[in-house]
């Protein structure tokens, strides 16, 4: 099912290159493959298109999370956030990466 779905999401984006929602969610099913620097491309292209997708830059911080590159998953977190200040998740996830990144305040 998973490769249907991916080329459902693919369809969708070639025949409405400006639906930012596919890009996210091929994004979300790459990562979930393991596939982060395909994943990071989907969710950037994503953000491209509209730069005030929260969804998209706390999902990137999540590829980023697990990538280890932890100042960029808190850049993306500090994003969604800043766009939805009410995205519960974003705040969680951000406050798991500040202790990753051991900047926890005592």
């Amino acid at each position: 099912l998973i490769k249907e779905a991916i080329h459902c999401y693919v369809t969708a984006a070639r025949l409405m290159p400006r639906f930012a929602a596919a890009h996210s969610n091929l994004g979300s099913i790459l990562k979930e493959q393991g596939k982060l620097d395909q994943s990071l491309a989907h969710y950037q292209e994503a953000i491209n298109i509209d730069p005030m997708f929260a969804d998209a830059y706390a999902n990137m911080g999540n590829v980023y999370k697990d990538m280890f590159q932890l100042t960029k998953a808190i850049q993306c977190y500090s994003a969604a956030i800043k766009m939805k200040p009410d995205f519960a998740e974003a705040y969680a996830n951000l406050g798991s990466a500040y202790r990753d990144a051991g900047q926890l305040v005592d």
